[in-house]
This record gives C-alpha cells, structure tokens and sequence, in this order.
C-alpha cells in the first residue's frame, strides 16, 4: 500500500465461474488492480473463493485481498468498504465494481472534492452510453429516470463508482435492505446521504466500457433477465427510501461541467 496514496478503493471478486463474461470481468479485475497501482491508489478487495493462484495474482499487484466473512452481495460490499475505511486516515474511499479499469485514471477530481473540499460523496456522470452492451445502457436510461421521477434529481444514479468521506462511507455501513440486501446496498445510502443534506455533487468523466466485457455480455438472456430483475428491485428500494425520509430532496452543489 503506497503511503502517498490519495484513495483507498474498494471492490469485490468472485474469479471461480466458467460462464464466459465472468472469465473476461476476472482477467479485467487485473487490469483493474494494475491500474490502481500505476496510479498510486491503495486498493482493497474482498474475494468471495476465487481460486488461489487468482489470488496470489491479485497481491502481487499490490491489492489487500481478503477472504469474504460472509455470504451476500450487500455484505460483501460493506466487508470492502470498512476495510478501506479503516485504513484510509484521511483519505478518500472510493467503491469500483472490478471490470472498471478505464474508470481509475478518471478518479483524481471526484477524490479531490473529498479530500480537500469536504465533500461527503461524488458520484460519476457519464459523458456516453454507448460503449455498454444494450440491455445494459437502456437499464441504466430508464434508472436515471426512475431517481428524477421519485427523488427530481438528474444524476447518472445507478453508476456503481462513487467516491465517499469517512462519514459517507458510513451511511453504507449502516444500510440494512428490506430487499435481500442486492444492488439496493449500494445506492440508496446514495439517497439517504442527498436526504440528509450532506455535501456532495457529481463529476462528469469520459469513461468507455471495456470492450471485452460488452462483447461477451451482449445478448446474454441470463443477463438481460437480471437487469430487469436489478432495475424493479432497486426502484421499490429506491421508493421506499424516499417515502422514508423526512427530509425534502436537494440539489447537488453545481460544478462546472466541460464540453
């Protein structure tokens, strides 16, 4: 772990499948964990049984990787971010699913506005869509339409990467899912952090998709059935958090956005 680092990230792996879009988000997590170490970031990750030859080629590439404690993917993702959180001092923590490598070089405002201008959470704006496979950029059209019709803010919500303070981060950790604790763990602590009047805003960034990852998983059934399945599951997630909360909506601080 670099002690000039200015984010710890965090994610998680599971590299045991023989389904071929896993085989390729495995091989990516690497160059996602290279990335990291090229651009000075700590990273932790939390490993649901990959194998151990995975593993070791995971901490030579500087990741703490540590073995899942228990099952589930919101525990698996709260398991990553209180590691990080308990090492980072200071410093920004930033959630990053595994195949995002194109996403570390794009990370250094978002941390900033943590690190040095007290922001509680930076989410991500995507410039394009295009680069997903269609089942997955239509899922994400119709998720930034669900939060501007529930909670009439226009962000690029169901983005995974976000960037958080140590009082973010904590939002996540207390997070308990009346929905079997899936993709709603880790968005509506997003909701409740803009309810509760935290400062926090949204960059926008020029990332691309792996282009391997869209290949392998374009026209995928399996995959298409669990878009659906994440999209309902997350807007009633998303609708009960807002009829939750007592506090109005807020606009995020406006930063300016370059052409």
């Amino acid at each position: 772990m670099g002690l000039e680092s200015k984010a710890v990230l965090a994610t998680t792996v599971y590299a045991q499948s023989e389904l071929r879009y896993q085989k390729v988000r495995a091989d990516l997590t690497l160059r996602t964990l290279a990335e990291a170490r090229e651009h000075n970031h700590s990273i932790i990750v939390i490993d649901g049984g990959s194998p151990i030859d995975y593993i070791h080629q995971m901490t030579e590439l500087g990741a703490l990787v540590l073995p899942q404690e228990t099952p589930g993917m919101g525990r698996a993702r709260r398991q990553a971010l209180k590691t990080a959180d308990d090492i980072a001092d200071e410093r920004a923590i930033v959630w990053l699913e595994p195949e995002k490598y194109p996403m570390v070089p794009l990370l250094d405002e978002a941390v900033d506005y943590v690190n040095s201008r007290n922001f509680d959470m930076v989410m991500f704006r995507r410039k394009s869509l295009e680069s997903y496979p269609p089942e997955q950029m239509h899922s994400y059209q119709m998720g930034n339409l669900a939060i501007r019709y529930i909670a009439g803010i226009e962000t690029d919500f169901f983005f995974g990467p976000v960037t958080l303070s140590h009082q973010g981060v904590d939002y996540f950790l207390r997070y308990q899912s009346p929905f079997d604790d899936l993709w709603d763990s880790i968005h509506v602590p997003k909701l409740q952090i803009i309810n509760d009047g935290l400062p926090w805003t949204q960059v926008e960034v020029d990332y691309t998709h792996p282009r391997e990852q869209t290949e392998a998983e374009t026209g995928v059934l399996d995959l298409f059935l669990r878009r659906t399945q994440q999209m309902y599951q997350l807007t009633q997630a998303l609708l009960l958090e807002s009829q939750r909360s007592k506090t109005p909506s807020v606009d995020p601080i406006p930063l300016p956005i370059q052409a």
